[in-house]
């Protein structure tokens, strides 16, 4: 009998919040992962040791930024370090204008497309 999937709690801080949700169709092992708020080096621990939980128990993963205030370089790479994991992996990306501007202009988010990702800036 296979083991029971492990659901993270949600990280909920001041400054952030991270909410994990399990697809209603019970015949894929997919989970919804929610981040919103500051996503910064100060939580990249705690989200990374959730992520890392989940990233091998998962058949579909799907990662939503939304309501980013703040991002960083530490964060960025977490994102792309569980990118790099697999095709089972998909990134939604709703992030302040500004935001998306300073990827774009260090070429960060060409990291993101050459992932062959779906991948959507709003």
């Amino acid at each position: 009998m296979p083991s029971p999937l492990q659901i993270p709690e949600d990280i909920i801080k001041d400054d952030l919040r991270v909410s994990f949700s399990l697809s209603k169709r019970k015949t894929v092992k997919k989970i919804f992962i929610n981040i919103s708020g500051n996503f910064t080096i100060k939580h990249v621990e705690s989200i990374s040791d959730a992520m890392q939980l989940v990233i091998n128990q998962y058949d579909q993963i799907a990662l939503k930024l939304q309501d980013v205030e703040q991002i960083d370089i530490t964060a960025v790479q977490l994102l792309y370090n569980c990118l790099k994991k697999g095709s089972h992996i998909t990134l939604e990306v709703d992030l302040p204008p500004i935001v998306r501007q300073l990827l774009s202009i260090t070429g960060l988010s060409e990291i993101f497309q050459r992932t062959q990702t779906p991948i959507s800036a709003v």
